[in-house]
């Protein structure tokens, strides 16, 4: 009779232990499953990420390009003002040249 007790006592032990092991195994399942849906949640945050990031390399590299392009007329335009300059300065050398030789020559008629 007492060893039937304690088998039984045992069992009811083990039952018991199975059955906490069984609840502590739930758990951790359960908290499985909420990580690895918080880890697919963080990868589709990192894909879009990434995602996003390329588009900002590509409008910050078509910005720098176009940045470029405009200093590159910029100084095309700083050329060709200094081009203008010394033509307009040679212009006017003619003219005032002309100018002196026609006053010159009313001079010239004036005292005939």
């Amino acid at each position: 009779k007492n060893l039937i007790f304690e088998v039984s006592h045992r069992n009811k032990k083990v039952s018991s232990t199975v059955e906490e092991l069984c609840r502590e195994l739930e758990n951790v399942k359960a908290k499985a499953s909420k990580t690895n849906r918080e880890a697919n949640v963080l990868q589709k945050m990192i894909l879009s990420t990434q995602a996003e990031s390329k588009i900002v390399e590509a409008k910050v590299a078509k910005g720098e390009k176009k940045k470029s392009d405009i200093e590159k007329d910029m100084d095309k335009m700083k050329t060709e003002v200094k081009e203008l300059q010394f033509k307009h300065g040679l212009l006017t050398r003619d003219r005032d040249a002309l100018l002196r030789e026609k006053d010159c020559l009313k001079s010239e008629k004036h005292a005939k």
